[in-house]
């Protein structure tokens, strides 16, 4: 059997999910200026519109799908739209997610919850639909973690252990395709908080050619990675002394009748 290989860019269909802002807009801009087709889906559906727009302006290819990926039948939508305009779907690039940062002991659960329901969930039901529309033709599903899926951050524990999950499954995920002999490439990119979107866009579309397993972006997130793998009691020291810093912080103010809240914040569909 011939061994399946990528098409170019120029003559893809890509999906990607969160694409109204920061690294999954950034990656819509670049595949469509580089020729794909590009099915946009975000949850802020006036932003999702205004980026398509810019994009097909330009004279690009892009269709806008808004909507929420923990909910099936989003999805379902998505794959019938992107087959009924292009008529495949090469790759699916999942950059939707939530951030709740905050401390553990004072969290919002159902915030906490809703979170999992998109990093974790909306990546889990994506990837059976992605594999089902690529079929025998096949192709690319990358999913985005970041330097947090193996090195907790302060007041990121929960956001992290959602980024944790999503890396799990995607080393599952790639592990049972292979050994069903189905011809889906499964990757894994990590980039650094304080890299630019358009940095890790084009990592992105680098992986829809030539797939790696797991990919960094930056130094930072893979220094992050070392040390929590081979200096973890370092990495402790350094989290314990950073949420101190910040709970004095937190004291000082409220002692200038000048309150700052350190609780969970829901950051709606931003790309992390």
């Amino acid at each position: 059997m011939t061994k399946w290989k990528p098409k170019a860019i120029e003559n893809q269909t890509i999906v990607i999910t969160g694409a109204s802002e920061g690294i999954g807009l950034a990656t819509a801009k670049l595949a469509a200026s580089r020729g794909a087709n590009v099915v946009m889906n975000s949850l802020d559906a006036i932003a999702l519109h205004r980026s398509v727009n810019e994009i097909t302006s330009l004279g690009f290819k892009a269709i806008a799908i808004p909507g929420d990926i923990s909910d099936y039948e989003v999805i379902l939508k998505i794959k019938a739209m992107a087959l009924k305009e292009f008529g495949c779907i090469d790759s699916w690039i999942n950059t939707a997610a939530l951030s709740v940062d905050g401390y553990l002991l004072k969290g919002n659960i159902e915030e906490e919850r809703r979170m999992f329901d998109i990093n974790f969930w909306g990546s889990r039901l994506t990837a059976l639909v992605a594999i089902e529309a690529m079929g025998n033709l096949g192709g690319v599903i990358v999913n985005l973690a970041n330097e947090v899926s193996v090195s907790m951050e302060p007041l990121k524990g929960i956001f992290s252990a959602s980024k944790a999950a999503l890396k799990v499954l995607t080393d599952s995920m790639r592990s049972e395709i292979k050994a069903r002999k189905i011809p889906v490439e499964v990757c894994l990119v990590r980039p650094a908080a304080t890299n630019k979107p358009e940095l890790t866009a084009e990592v992105i579309l680098k992986c829809l050619i030539n797939p790696k397993r797991d990919v960094f972006v930056g130094g930072p997130a893979r220094l992050s990675a070392v040390l929590d793998t081979f200096f973890p009691e370092v990495k402790d020291v350094m989290s314990e002394s950073r949420i101190r810093e910040m709970g004095q912080a937190e004291i000082k103010i409220n002692n200038k009748n000048k309150k700052i809240s350190f609780r969970n914040i829901l950051t709606t569909n931003k790309d992390v």
